[in-house]
């Protein structure tokens, strides 16, 4: 199995930048309050260890039926969105992914705006602050569900986590890093002096590339 500390076996090229397959988990998911704006709501995907690899096999069982494994340049992913998913140091998600629509991170963000300020934060990460984004999520997580957050290594988006699946890298590209609330975009770097602010480690966040980038390598 791919792991966060090291590369596993020989691998053919693989760039970053598929959504991950995941079915609804009932469990993460609550009615929406609607009075005018939903007032609460809870969104996520659930993902299991064979979730990419179960998605990706047919395709490339296809794809072997109409080309040889030496005609295949590149592997690549396409994104949905951001989220929240959080995994442990070999790679396994600790709980569903929080996804974009899930707004159960109001307070937080609302203490990433008086923590940091709506102004500097808009300007170093070009975001309004929202709980739609990631940064409000891992708060949420590390207020609400601390014995998960102690045990995580990485928190990755969606496409991310199947690049992992198949690289065993943790990385991401810039375009999603950027609905994180946690780059600073002028410096294409992660926000050093905001995840201070906020009490979160840069330990949590992987590698950024370019979207072109090759990340690793598949079997």
């Amino acid at each position: 199995p791919a792991q966060l500390d090291g590369q596993v076996g020989q691998r053919n090229i693989a760039v970053h930048g598929v959504a991950v397959p995941a079915t609804a988990h009932p469990s993460d998911r609550l009615p929406i309050v609607k009075q005018g704006l939903p007032a609460v709501q809870h969104a996520g995907i659930g993902v299991d260890d064979q979730g990419a690899h179960l998605l990706y096999r047919p395709l490339f069982l296809d794809a072997g039926h109409r080309v040889t494994p030496d005609e295949i340049a590149v592997v690549s992913f396409s994104g949905q969105m951001n989220g929240a998913l959080i995994v442990d140091e070999r790679g396994v998600p600790l709980r569903p992914s929080i996804i974009w629509a899930d707004l159960r991170a109001t307070a937080q963000a609302q203490f990433i705006q008086e923590r940091c300020g709506e102004v500097e934060v808009y300007r170093l990460t070009g975001n309004r602050v929202s709980p739609s984004y990631t940064a409000a999520k891992l708060l949420w997580i590390k207020e609400n569900q601390p014995d998960l957050f102690r045990r995580a290594r990485k928190v990755l988006q969606a496409k991310d986590y199947a690049a992992f699946l198949l690289t065993g890298i943790a990385a991401t590209d810039y375009s999603d890093a950027s609905l994180t609330q946690l780059l600073d975009l002028e410096n294409r770097c992660w926000a050093g002096d905001m995840l201070e602010r906020l009490g979160l480690s840069f330990s949590l966040l992987p590698e950024l590339h370019a979207s072109a980038t090759v990340i690793g390598y598949v079997t």
